[in-house]
């Protein structure tokens, strides 16, 4: 979403400027996971730069002065990067441990985000943080699993190979 600095640029060959905005706010009201604070944000920022030009850092300052917390991981990947996070996964039946086994991770992220993913499957559900490393979950069902992408700006795919 964010080009060069000073420079008039408008390299995206898609829409991805129009509906990211939405759908990037949406992730950080999840990742922050407290309502009454993430519109405190958003009260707080309208009120004191309604009427001046403002940057994205200064979004971004507001943001971890509010939540006490280092967000820059976050506005790096949804704001600095083109690409939606991707994970992969696979879901498999362990002959061996008579068990259906869940594996994941990032594959398009330069390093590892914080962003929680939840899985659901025979009405349990789990709430998993992937990793660049492969992790795998033990389930006891062989249930369809459901996977949340209304609560994250991310992309599945399955890879077969994991």
């Amino acid at each position: 979403m964010i080009g060069p600095f000073d420079v008039n640029y408008w390299d995206y060959k898609d829409t991805d400027v129009y509906m990211k905005g939405a759908l990037t706010l949406h992730t950080l009201r999840n990742i922050i996971n407290n309502d009454s604070v993430f519109f405190d944000i958003i009260k707080t920022f309208y009120s004191r730069y309604k009427y001046s030009i403002v940057t994205s850092r200064d979004f971004i300052s507001l943001v971890n002065k509010k939540t006490n917390d280092d967000l820059n991981w976050f506005f790096d990947q949804y704001l600095y990067s083109r690409i939606c996070p991707q994970m992969e996964w696979n879901y498999v039946y362990d002959k061996l441990h008579d068990c259906y086994e869940f594996s994941y991770r990032w594959n398009n992220t330069s390093s590892d985000l914080n962003i929680p993913v939840s899985i659901r499957s025979g009405g349990i559900e789990y709430t998993l943080y992937p990793t660049l490393k492969t992790q795998t979950l033990k389930i006891s069902t062989g249930n369809d699993i459901a996977m949340n992408i209304e609560n994250s700006y991310i992309s599945l795919k399955k890879n077969k190979k994991l």
